[in-house]
């Protein structure tokens, strides 16, 4: 049922979730040294906390006398020198007024560094990556289904791009004028081996992001009387993690055939009328991967707030009463970058001579048709 119907409590109270219009709690945010144990109840529970406890709840019970110094620090490093992991943390707690006050305080701090896809040996371009089995099109039961193949592209695209010219539609040219090495599809997949098609490596993005936390809490607790407590919990979290994914991609992108910076010898192959099927004057389609203009990164920051102020006490030696007063609020800033400002773009893209598209004498100035 996943997190979405399993009720995270922090002494029997609601906590705010790490993420907007989700359940889920980040448990990272709960000091350890102060915890004193965790109630698990399955099943049946609905009825008493609602849906979103059907499947059970999880009770962080905290500890309420905690004294002395809790210190806690940690490194690590995988075994390709990178994906470095820091933790450090500290709590102290203090009892007063002969016991029946304490006051405890918590920081840590959680750093792990992030790993492109590449960084490992199943990210390069090279390596084997199980594809459907080209001689398995009938699905031969005594064939592999799925067999390792090395450089596994996306067929007919390319970083630089691969220019279509006739009505084949299979790319002859790169993007820079040179002719285009095919590649061998695997049929009934979008796939290819060899040739200058985009490795698949190429858009595995991050396997871990970068990540940084750091969480306070405040504990207090002060007996009143002998049947009347006053308590209070205060939490702070900052998170901001970094993380980059693959780049933006076009296909059967259209440029006209008087656009000033197709090659020569691109613009000697395009197919007279081969476009017109689709209503469009001569030109190329071009299908392209954009690692030139950036991989598209993602921040997101968090900031994360919940108190906690109640009484609680006897009523009698079979009845006790709480309450209390809980606010949570999770801020969170997302920003998706490098993007393009698609008008722009597709403007740019329509550029021709200024001279050659007023009066057909080309002046060598190039400029957007938009202009």
């Amino acid at each position: 049922l996943g997190t979405a119907r399993t009720l995270v409590l922090v002494d029997g109270r609601r906590h705010v979730s790490a993420i907007a219009g989700q359940a889920g709690v980040d448990i990272n945010t709960i000091p350890t040294a102060l915890i004193e144990r965790v109630d698990v109840l399955t099943g049946g529970i609905s009825p008493i906390y609602g849906a979103d406890g059907v499947s059970g709840v999880v009770n962080f019970v905290m500890k309420r006398d905690f004294e002395g110094l809790d210190l806690r620090a940690q490194q690590g490093i995988s075994d390709y020198g990178d994906a470095e992991s820091t933790l450090f943390a500290v709590t102290a707690g203090k009892n007063f007024d002969e016991g029946r006050g304490n006051i405890a305080l918590s920081y840590e701090f959680r750093r792990d560094e992030q790993v492109a896809f590449s960084d490992r040996p199943g990210g390069r371009d090279d390596a084997n990556i199980f594809v459907r089995n080209p001689a398995d099109i009938g699905d031969d039961p005594s064939v592999p289904d799925f067999v390792p193949l090395r450089n596994v592209g996306w067929a007919d695209s390319a970083p630089g791009g691969a220019v279509i010219t006739d009505s084949s539609f299979v790319p002859w040219f790169r993007g820079n004028g040179e002719f285009y090495e095919l590649s061998t599809l695997l049929p009934g997949t979008p796939f290819s081996v060899g040739g200058d098609d985009t490795p698949v490596a190429g858009y595995g993005g991050d396997i871990q992001p970068q990540s940084e936390h750091h969480t306070f809490n405040a504990n207090f607790s002060y007996e009143l009387t002998e049947a009347l407590r006053l308590f209070a919990q205060g939490e702070y979290v900052d998170t901001r993690s970094y993380t980059q994914s693959q780049p933006t991609f076009d296909f059967l992108t259209y440029i006209p055939a008087d656009n000033a910076y197709i090659p020569d010898l691109t613009r000697a192959f395009i197919e007279p009328g081969y476009l017109s099927g689709f209503g469009i004057p001569d030109g190329v389609l071009i299908n392209r991967d954009n690692f030139d203009l950036g991989l598209r990164d993602e921040r997101l920051d968090r900031s994360l707030w919940r108190g906690v102020l109640g009484l609680d006490g006897d009523i009698s030696n079979n009845a006790r009463f709480e309450i209390s007063y809980v606010y949570g609020r999770n801020e969170t800033t997302y920003v998706s970058g490098n993007h393009r400002i698609t008008d722009r773009y597709f403007a740019a893209l329509d550029a021709v001579d200024e001279g050659q598209f007023l009066n057909g004498t080309p002046n060598g100035n190039i400029v957007c048709r938009s202009d």
